[in-house]
């Protein structure tokens, strides 16, 4: 997984390269991976309030391919259709 500090040095780049004329538009992702203690079931619902939380104006999502097969989730400033 990619440390704060590699994801701050990618938002410089983009910007940059965004201020050159370059690009017009960059959408940046960091992923994030959480451990639960042995024996604690994890809250989908209570992590999304928590995204919600964290930006109301967000598009908070979550999709889940199939049992055992973990959960994709997040929020963003985008659209997503």
């Amino acid at each position: 997984l990619e440390p704060a500090a590699g994801f701050e040095a990618r938002v410089a780049r983009a910007t940059a390269a965004i201020g050159r004329g370059e690009l017009e538009k960059v959408v940046l992702a960091r992923a994030v991976r959480q451990a639960l203690p042995a024996g604690r079931r994890w809250d989908l619902g209570a992590t999304l309030r928590a995204l919600r939380s964290a930006d109301p104006r967000a598009i908070v999502f979550a999709f889940a391919p199939g049992p055992g097969l973990g959960c994709f989730l997040g929020a963003t400033p985008e659209l997503l259709v």
